[in-house]
């Protein structure tokens, strides 16, 4: 995709996990018993990361070389179960060019598939080569 391809306000894409327990397996073999225990059968809170960025590849599959990560932010309410299927909605909150560089505002809000209790809502800021 390219910085002109973005439209503020449009969803770009929606991600659908079960969180299913080999998958949460995976996630510690990766990150390491760090990564924090399960409390009450809810995933670790560092995984809430990787469930976001894995919908943000999805929805922009086709990302130029060059593209630097600015920053993030999370909020966090609840955490999903292991066994919960998420929802994770990522749209371009908008765009702007400052000082000669593109930046793309991408907003991100993982919510329960069946419920629809939201789990985490975030924002990336990340600049655009092209």
């Amino acid at each position: 995709m390219l910085f002109d391809d973005f439209v503020e306000n449009r969803k770009l894409g929606e991600s659908r996990y079960r969180i299913r327990p080999d998958l949460v397996a995976q996630w510690r073999d990766l990150y390491g018993r760090a990564s924090g225990a399960a409390a009450g059968g809810r995933i670790p809170i560092g995984f809430l990361p990787i469930i976001k960025m894995c919908a943000y590849m999805e929805a922009c599959p086709v990302r130029p070389p060059g593209n630097i990560h600015g920053e993030q932010s999370y909020d966090i309410g609840d955490l999903p179960r292991i066994g919960d299927t998420v929802v994770t909605d990522v749209e371009c909150a908008r765009k702007e060019v400052r000082n000669g560089r593109r930046w793309i505002h991408i907003r991100t809000r993982t919510y329960d598939g069946e419920s629809g209790r939201e789990y985490a809502t975030g924002t990336m800021k990340i600049a655009w080569a092209r």
